[in-house]
């Protein structure tokens, strides 16, 4: 069976060739771990008109907004591009009225996948799963392709508890990017990419744990140095600094350690036991800029942050 047998594959191939046709611009709204980039990939390898790229672009990296401008300047009047955005909250947010979208005359969702294609998922990877592992996987991932993906490989997981899988390191790499790109989504929006049953909840269970569990880590600095919590605008700006940390945080699961934020302060190896007064202070002055998260210490660690 090939990738290209799923559903939700060729709903996109449909789109993708009607804007290639049509030349015109398209953005595929999705959010993290639902394997929009392998598709993206394998339309790549067939799509032969060159006039038309499919782009994935990771929103949680620093300026990727200036990406896409200079990658919609650079097109020729001809070409045209299909360009993913990962956190849809950046099209409600400050940049919802930035010129930028007029270029785009179309929107497509691609969220998690349905029960059938999560079946042919699992059959593509060619690992032999019981009929109730594969119930289990459905219940767990709701269809999200990175998850699905995890627990076909590590299925010796289906035989214990949520709890279990979400104490893997593994996991909240996969989750926590997933969690900062849903959290204070609106309702529509879940909808739209399959986020959520019939009863406004959480397809998966391990998102709904987690959620459940630490709400996911919703600060977003920005290049101006503003930033926002859940989606709210702080009322003070960041230092450089404190950008880098905050974003060293976000990316580490909320945890960071003493000598991370000496190196991104001071330089790399540059930590020693006379820093630890300089970074408390500086700790402390970021944790009282946030209004709904605070910043506490991990004794001869570092810090965490945590909802207040």
């Amino acid at each position: 069976m090939e990738i290209t047998d799923q559903q939700s594959y060729r709903d996109l191939e449909v789109v993708l060739e009607k804007h290639r046709k049509l030349k015109s611009n398209l953005l595929v709204v999705t959010v993290p771990g639902t394997g929009l980039g392998h598709f993206f990939k394998i339309y790549k390898k067939k799509n032969l008109d060159k006039k038309f790229d499919v782009i994935k672009l990771d929103w949680a990296e620093e300026g990727t907004m200036v990406k896409l401008k200079a990658m919609i300047a650079e097109l020729d009047v001809s070409e045209k591009v299909a360009a993913s955005i990962n956190y849809p909250k950046s099209l409600f947010g400050d940049l919802a009225t930035d010129a930028i979208w007029n270029h785009f005359y179309g929107r497509y969702y691609f969220g998690a996948r349905e029960k059938s294609d999560v079946m042919k998922m699992v059959d593509e990877m060619e690992l032999w799963v019981t009929k109730d592992e594969l119930e289990r996987i459905w219940e767990w991932s709701g269809g999200l392709a990175q998850i699905v993906k995890y627990l076909v490989i590590n299925k010796e997981a289906l035989g214990g508890v949520m709890e279990k899988v979400l104490e893997d390191e593994k996991m909240k790499t996969i989750l926590n990017p997933l969690a900062l790109a849903v959290s204070g989504l609106n309702q529509e929006i879940k909808v739209r990419l399959n986020l959520v049953n019939d009863g406004n909840d959480w397809r998966s269970g391990l998102l709904k744990m987690f959620l459940n569990k630490n709400g996911g880590i919703d600060i977003r600095a920005n290049f101006d140095l503003s930033f926002s919590e859940d989606g709210e605008v702080g009322k003070e700006k960041l230092s450089r600094d404190e950008k880098m940390i905050i974003e060293a945080i976000v990316s580490g699961q909320g945890k960071i350690t003493k000598e991370k934020i000496a190196e991104l302060k001071w330089g790399e190896g540059k930590y020693d036991k006379f820093s630890d007064q300089a970074i408390g202070k500086a700790m402390r002055r970021l944790s009282q800029k946030l209004n709904k998260y605070e910043i506490l210490t991990i004794p001869r660690v570092g810090y965490m942050i945590e909802r207040k």
